[in-house]
């Protein structure tokens, strides 16, 4: 088994957030793909050799068939262990509810076969669940793949890592964020302005020019321009871009 931990949907300055105290590392989905190695390959190529087209289309659909119940079975004892939204056709667990811990989803066989195509499979959080609750249940499904499949040269697993916030400082930076900026002279997209905090509580880049419209700027960027006043880097201006 292969496992691989992928950041990509991460903000790029996402250790940043984690190192400042607003959020934590966290896992989002999982994802497990079925695939053939070079030695099954090569198996294929022999069994393939000398076939007619059509007696090499069943040699082709046997071989996705078999390897379809691998990964049924694999999910089936995930799904013993592990509720999972939309597995079972007949379950009743409810989308807004709390007691399913992976949202089961996987793709259709191609043509002449029919029914789930097992090979590529996605386990994705339970938001209605507690943050705490939803890292665990990945760490538990993690080891149950390293016991049942470590040895398994096919099975390649994909961790999508997401940022888990915390809610309360992330609240608290941007509050802080608010009353620090107000007033700040800066600069959106090469336009010079400042900044001003409406009666809403909306912070606003407005420009000198009259004939250009105000920008609301975002939560995110509020606290990334708090972060480089205080850490000493800002400018006359702040720069918005």
């Amino acid at each position: 088994m292969k496992i691989t931990h992928d950041w990509r949907i991460q903000p790029v300055d996402w250790q940043l957030w984690i190192d400042k105290g607003l959020a934590v590392d966290g896992i989002g989905g999982v994802t497990l793909n079925y695939q053939f190695t070079q030695s099954d390959l090569q198996e294929e190529a022999l069994l393939l050799k000398g076939k007619s087209p059509e007696e090499q289309e069943q040699i082709r659909n046997e071989q996705v068939l078999a390897r379809n119940a691998k990964m049924k079975a694999l999910m089936d004892e995930i799904s013993f262990r592990f509720p999972c939204y939309q597995y079972e056709e007949s379950d009743e667990l409810a989308y807004e509810g709390q007691d399913w811990d992976f949202f089961f989803w996987c793709r259709d066989l191609t043509p002449p076969l029919s029914g789930r195509d097992y090979s590529y499979i996605t386990l994705d959080e339970n938001g209605h669940q507690a943050p705490q609750r939803q890292e665990q249940a990945f760490a538990d499904l993690l080891m149950l793949l390293e016991e049942l499949c470590g040895d398994n040269p096919n099975l390649h697993v994909n961790v999508l890592h997401h940022l888990r916030y915390n809610k309360e400082r992330y609240q608290a930076a941007i509050e802080r964020a608010k009353c620090e900026l107000h007033g700040r002279l800066s600069t959106f997209r090469g336009v010079k302005g400042s900044l001003e905090l409406t009666a809403g509580g909306d912070l606003l880049f407005v420009p000198r020019r009259k004939r250009k419209e105000p920008v609301k700027i975002g939560n995110f960027d509020m606290v990334r321009q708090l972060w480089i006043i205080e850490d000493g880097k800002a400018g006359e201006y702040l720069c918005l871009d």
